[in-house]
């Protein structure tokens, strides 16, 4: 493990400290950093949110979560006319620039079974990735509508363009415990799990991106003392998951809610997808070697 990694687990029993040690924007910490909006168009109020990318055979592809709920003021709460939280997610293809050339919605009616917790709809935080193992686009995320207890596990869906055409659900050793925020390594349905650390309570964000032996990704983890804030940190792992490594964290464009969704490779730089306030979905593009430098 890193100096840094073990300073962190260190002083994460004090909040105050670790804020006043580390409360800088990606930007601060990343010099060469790059944002851009992902622009796409959606229905009228509901959001554009939590997008992931992944680079595959034929080009670039992302999903996009679209949700009919909006954050409160303190960003802790959620509102909905309708008192269900329900997704619909797009997928969309990017060129060689990572500039938007298509968007479609993702149809789930051949998978779809009986609706047993109508509380919360649809597949939450999909990440997309191409399955070398199965030369397949597959995307993954949390899903609770199947039991009539909600807890959530893992729907793993394989998609034929934006239909998807098997749902394979996943859950963790306990059928029983909450399961979010696995991250896909592209081979088969294999995942990096986490929780990782002890005091820290790392927990998965991206997809895992393979380079050389390795993976790397984006971690997050979230503080409530002045209200919820999302903390990120790029990360790097060896073959069988254990954590090598850890950035310095920040926040990406203001403390508060912000979600890492998505990890790819362009060109020399990483290209992370991230959402603020689950209501903007954006990019930020990262060079590997700064990246690899930090850890």
């Amino acid at each position: 493990m890193c100096l840094l990694y073990h300073k962190m687990c260190a002083i994460l029993s004090s909040v105050d400290t670790l804020l006043t040690a580390y409360n800088r924007s990606i930007s601060e910490v990343f010099s060469n950093t790059i944002f851009r909006e992902i622009l796409v168009a959606n229905r009228p109020g509901w959001s554009a949110s939590n997008p992931s990318i992944a680079r595959g055979p034929d080009g670039y592809r992302f999903t996009i979560r679209s949700s009919n709920y909006v954050l409160d003021a303190s960003e802790t709460s959620y509102y909905t006319k309708e008192g269900v939280i329900e997704t619909i997610n797009y997928v969309g293809q990017m060129d060689k620039n990572l500039r938007v050339t298509g968007l479609d919605r993702i149809y789930t009616a051949l998978v779809e079974g009986p609706i047993l917790y109508p509380w919360v709809l649809g597949v939450e935080d999909c990440r997309i990735w191409w399955d070398i193992e199965n030369d397949i686009w597959k995307t993954s995320g949390s899903y609770r509508q199947h039991r009539s207890d909600g807890v959530t596990t893992i729907a793993v869906d394989s998609l034929d363009g934006a239909l998807v055409v098997k749902r394979e659900v996943l859950t963790g050793n306990n059928p029983d415990q909450f399961e979010k925020n696995w991250m896909p390594t592209g081979r088969g349905n294999d995942f990096l799990r986490g929780p990782w650390g002890n005091e820290m309570q790392l927990r998965g964000s991206s997809e895992a991106v393979p380079i050389g032996d390795d993976y790397y990704g984006v971690l997050h983890y979230v503080t409530y003392d002045t209200g919820r804030r999302y903390w990120h940190c790029f990360s790097k792992f060896n073959s069988s998951g254990g954590l090598l490594g850890i950035s310095e964290p920040f926040y990406f464009i203001n403390p508060g809610v912000e979600f890492a969704n998505g990890m790819t490779v362009w060109q020399d730089n990483f290209v992370v997808t991230f959402s603020n306030r689950d209501e903007r979905a954006l990019m930020v593009r990262v060079p590997i070697s700064d990246v690899m430098d930090s850890i």
